[in-house]
């Protein structure tokens, strides 16, 4: 499950890892599902375009937002046959930005929350799916992330994660004519050693946090007021 992510990363250095214009946006330390976020999708001509949408899917054929439960999470190994994405996931693909995101850990210490990054640092994509909606007020444009089995590196954590994907992995994702099989073999966790874990404040399990002190390892002094 992906629950709550970051994307802190400036939106130049993003937006050259995936080849779009960027857009401004002020870092987000806790991102919560409803709000709106930065996608990499496919436009009318074939190239791409980074822009935001809400996170919590919403189906073309629903009756609207709050018809049944808020789809933020799709499972990569049912989204074939599951009616609400097995659509948008043949035709509407695209990348969730981020550059980390939290998961937690019950164990006799209690709920720990631990940030999950890349190794190496940076910015990333999540495998996402879209899908538009028509109200009378206007469309609503929705999105999805694929998840996963969790890697080696988060089993001690948690047994699912959001689908990573690496840069040769985002080429094929966003193309129109990959197929199903192709498509689903892209969604594996990354290799043992490619992310790492910090645990972090418990701040981060309040939506209404989104400051660098959610990110601050456990233990450190932080002054909430600079």
């Amino acid at each position: 499950m992906c629950g709550r992510f970051t994307l802190t990363t400036p939106a130049e250095e993003w937006s050259d890892l995936f080849a779009v214009e960027p857009l401004e946006a002020e870092p987000r330390y806790n991102i919560a599902p409803t709000e709106n976020v930065i996608v990499v999708r496919c436009d009318e001509s074939g190239g791409r375009e980074a822009v935001r949408l809400r996170w919590g899917l919403i189906p073309s054929f629903s009756d609207g937002p709050d018809d049944g439960p808020l789809l933020i999470n799709a499972r990569c190994e049912t989204i074939r046959e599951k009616p609400s994405f097995k659509d948008s996931f043949q035709r509407r693909r695209c990348l969730v930005v981020a550059d980390g995101f939290y998961e937690w850990l019950d164990d006799d210490e209690g709920k720990r929350a631990f940030w999950i990054h890349l190794a190496a640092g940076g910015p990333f994509g999540f495998a996402g799916i879209w899908d538009r909606w028509e109200g009378k007020d206007g469309p609503i444009e929705s999105c999805a992330i694929l998840t996963t089995a969790a890697s080696e590196d988060l089993e001690p954590i948690h047994d699912r994660m959001p689908g990573v994907l690496d840069h040769q992995q985002v080429r094929r994702w966003l193309h129109p004519d990959a197929g199903p099989s192709e498509l689903s073999s892209l969604v594996n966790h990354p290799d043992p050693g490619r992310l790492a874990l910090r645990e972090v404040s418990t701040r981060v399990n309040s939506v209404k946090y989104d400051d660098p002190a959610c990110l601050a390892p456990v233990g450190t002094q932080v002054d909430l007021f600079s």
